[in-house]
């Protein structure tokens, strides 16, 4: 069975190790610049050629949450930078306002980096059109007290993958962001 991780302390090894094999598959560093509502931030940022990673733990609205952070080269010094896609995960429980989130599977004892499919600014038929917009990356997921058919990111537990996995999603999204364009 493929289940969402719940328990505080598996969801922080979760994020340790997401963070660790990033941290070393993303091999340049650097400060840049990111923009927000809030105003400007540098942010300590892993890249390589294709990509970029960071991660922080910041508060929602309520809550704290693990957010990591992902886009695509290049990354500029003198101007915002702004991620693709984010992969926000609670620091405990279940959260489905929440982007990303962990799952184990069972089976094969492995954990999984998922996502719900919702992304900033989007709308709720965006939301489903992107479920029938993406070819791959879709696995059944127990999550709480139902079974959910959500994205899947990347294996933590497979180093050989994890770049091309997480690129994979990333051409997901691109595609999908391209196909159906915010409406102003």
């Amino acid at each position: 069975m493929i289940a969402t991780v719940t328990d505080e302390i598996e969801i922080q090894e979760c994020q340790k190790k997401l963070s660790q094999l990033l941290a070393k598959k993303l091999t340049n560093q650097g400060k840049f610049p990111f923009g927000s509502p809030f105003g400007t931030f540098e942010r300590h940022t892993h890249y390589n050629d294709k990509i970029w990673w960071y991660y922080v733990k910041e508060k929602g609205t309520t809550i704290f949450n693990h957010v990591n952070y992902f886009g695509f080269m290049p990354l500029s010094t003198n101007k915002n930078n702004v991620e693709d896609f984010v992969a926000t995960i609670p620091l405990t429980g279940i959260n489905r306002q929440n982007q990303g989130f962990f799952v184990k599977d069972d089976l094969n004892q492995e954990y999984l980096l998922m996502h719900r499919g919702k992304f900033h600014r989007r709308t709720k038929k965006d939301f489903y059109n992107f479920y029938k917009f993406i070819k791959n990356n879709k696995i059944k997921v127990y999550d709480g007290n139902r079974i959910e058919t959500l994205c899947y990111i990347a294996n933590i537990n497979r180093e050989d993958k994890i770049l091309s996995d997480i690129i994979n999603f990333m051409n997901e999204v691109k595609n999908f962001k391209n196909a159906f364009p915010i409406k102003k």
